[in-house]
């Protein structure tokens, strides 16, 4: 009987690890599956931001000169398709089946025939992994042989709309922020896969001593609903700061300064929704720049009154503390001039007046 080559060695101490617990929600801590996200010694009121989203973009919402993909299959949002790739991609690792090849499945095939393609073999799904207090799940993780060595591979699974070959959509940079503040590196969606594809690989590493002697390597699948590419990802080091330190250290102890409110999305961006919201409570929403003051996102007017308004989608869902921040901007731009803040809460857009 022939010895386990390196690959089926690797393999089978990967499905032999005791996977680590994470910590249920507490003072702190915080487990996420979604997103990543930066923990700070704060109580559980105070939701700990979005790490690519508030820390990194610093809550400048991504708008990419190219323009965004349709992902919508039959009407249905890039997040119900995510999840329902998410599920059957998890299903067929556990089970070890591919299914069938259907308009719900097609994402989730794709993207387990292209790492098939790309030698690597999955063998577990959704392992926990944490550093120091940032704890996820992975998508996937495998193993692999590169160069003649054998290699743990972290998968990102993610869902595209357009061709996941095009890389001029996938390198287009932000209209807005062209690039992260921190790392001094383009804010592109490729460069947010691979922070968070590298992050799983940190947290991995972190977390599993004990598989130290098989190097690592984190991978970015991105599958549309014809075919799918696999991105292996290099470290992410800049002449600014590596992502190992900002997590190790927790040099960031909240979101960066903000010089104002980001300006109302475009009709196709969300703007028209916010809009009739607030047309439904009397509002008329002015957004046009020469009008706005500086740092604002738009102005309401009715029955004679104008209101400075800045939107902050999330800004129940802060902090005591953020909140206080952000209504003493908004009063800040607006001069003096009836201010508020403008936020979504379930699917309605609300307006807060600050006095």
């Amino acid at each position: 009987m022939a010895a386990p080559s390196s690959l089926d060695r690797a393999a089978a101490a990967l499905l032999a690890a005791e996977a680590i617990t994470l910590p249920r929600k507490q003072s702190g801590i915080t487990r996420c599956t979604l997103c990543l996200v930066v923990l700070y010694p704060v109580p559980v009121a105070d939701p700990p931001p979005r790490f690519i989203g508030e820390i990194l973009r610093g809550a400048t919402p991504f708008r990419p000169r190219f323009g965004r993909a349709s992902s919508s299959r039959r009407g249905e949002s890039a997040l119900v398709i995510g999840r329902a790739t998410d599920r059957c991609f998890q299903e067929a690792i556990e089970t070890g089946r591919v299914p069938a090849r259907t308009d719900r499945t097609a994402f989730a095939v794709n993207a387990l025939s292209a790492l098939r393609g790309t030698g690597v073999r999955s063998v577990r799904t959704q392992f926990p992994v944490m550093h120091g207090t940032v704890g996820t799940r992975l998508d996937g993780i495998g193993v692999c042989t590169r160069h003649g060595q054998t290699y743990i591979v972290i998968i990102e699974l993610k869902t595209t709309g357009r061709d996941p070959a095009d890389n001029r959509a996938y390198d287009c940079p932000c209209s807005l922020l062209p690039d992260l503040h921190l790392l001094g590196l383009p804010n592109t969606e490729r460069t947010a896969h691979s922070i968070q594809a590298e992050f799983g690989r940190i947290a991995f590493v972190s977390s599993y001593p004990s598989l130290a002697r098989w190097p690592t390597v984190s991978a970015v699948v991105l599958a549309s609903s014809t075919r799918a590419v696999v991105r292996f990802v290099p470290r992410i080091v800049s002449g600014r700061n590596r992502l190992e330190d900002i997590f190790r250290s927790h040099a960031v102890t909240g979101p960066p300064p903000r010089s104002g409110f980001s300006a109302l999305p475009t009709a196709r961006d969300g703007g028209s929704i916010v809009r009739r919201h607030m047309q439904q409570q009397g509002f008329r929403i002015i957004s046009s720049r020469a009008r706005v003051p500086a740092g604002a996102s738009f102005i309401c007017t009715a029955g004679g009154m104008t209101i400075v308004c800045g939107l902050r989608p999330r800004f129940k869902a802060q902090g005591a503390k953020a909140r206080e921040a952000d209504e003493a901007s908004i009063r800040r731009h607006s001069k003096g001039s009836p201010a508020a803040v403008v936020y979504r809460e379930g699917t309605k857009w609300l307006l807060h007046r600050v006095l």
